[in-house]
């Protein structure tokens, strides 16, 4: 008897991330759809039916935790409201935790998203029938260096990158030249957001380009996007040395990465 595939939603507005996820879940054997935010979750659990849920916290327009709360509204069309959703965040602290389980989503994956850890999670959600049964070995999890000094933290962490994409050459191509046609646009809305005094889109805009920087290896645009999220989340508003640094990593950045798209398009 051929097992059944499991059909995931993924709830992601970041291109990196939803590239990465998409991958992931297919080298486990799922089908899975990729949504931008939390109206097109919806509306895409209206029209078909999904075994379980990947739900980012921090979307635009409607989040993760709202879209959650409208999946469990027995009044809402969705096709089933008891679907498992998974939260994937960075906050994964208690107060973050506490946070996804009060909106109904039923677990949280920590961002950026390893191969076991999510395949771990779908073992514990999915009907026996449909659980991914490959398996991954535990790749290193990225540090927080932001308290490191600069001058010692690599600009890209390729080793990381690969280990983290599972040696999958193709997906390292993919995820690599999506990351670089985007960031420019997400580093634009960086700076758009601090000029017109919006600390709550500058912060939103930080965490974006966190967790694009993390899964690629991009440690040291990955520190000052950190550092950028940290601050406005304080109301601290004097950081434009800071938000001019995310343009020069990335650009730093970009050329050591290019040079590794170039040597991928040859596998």
């Amino acid at each position: 008897m051929t097992q059944q595939k499991a059909k995931i939603l993924i709830a992601e507005d970041n291109i990196t991330n939803r590239e990465v996820t998409l991958a992931v879940l297919e080298n486990l054997g799922m089908l899975a759809d990729a949504v931008a935010n939390g109206e097109e979750a919806i509306q895409a659990l209206k029209l078909r039916q999904y075994d379980l849920v990947l739900m980012d916290c921090q979307m635009p327009g409607l989040d993760g935790f709202a879209a959650t709360r409208l999946i469990r509204d027995q009044n809402s069309q969705v096709q089933n409201h008891n679907i498992p959703v998974i939260a994937m965040t960075a906050h994964t602290d208690a107060s973050g935790q506490a946070e996804c389980l009060a909106c109904g989503m039923n677990d949280y994956l920590s961002k950026p998203i390893l191969p076991e850890q999510l395949e771990e999670k779908l073992k514990k959600w999915l009907p026996p029938l449909l659980r991914a049964t490959k398996g991954y070995e535990r790749s290193p999890l990225p540090s927080d260096e932001s308290n490191v000094e600069q001058k010692v933290v690599p600009i890209w962490d390729k080793e990381g990158m690969h280990t983290r994409l599972m040696g999958d050459k193709h997906v390292e191509f993919i995820v690599s030249q999506g990351f670089l046609q985007d960031m420019p646009q997400q580093i634009h809305k960086l700076e758009s957001c601090y000029r017109s005094g919006d600390l709550s889109g500058l912060r939103q805009q930080a965490h974006a380009i966190k967790g694009a920087a993390a899964v690629v290896g991009g440690k040291r645009l990955w520190n000052v996007a950190h550092q950028i999220e940290e601050l406005s989340a304080a109301h601290i508003t004097d950081l434009e040395p800071a938000v001019e640094r995310v343009a020069h990593e990335f650009a730093c950045l970009k050329e050591e990465m290019t040079k590794g798209v170039n040597s991928l398009k040859e596998c």
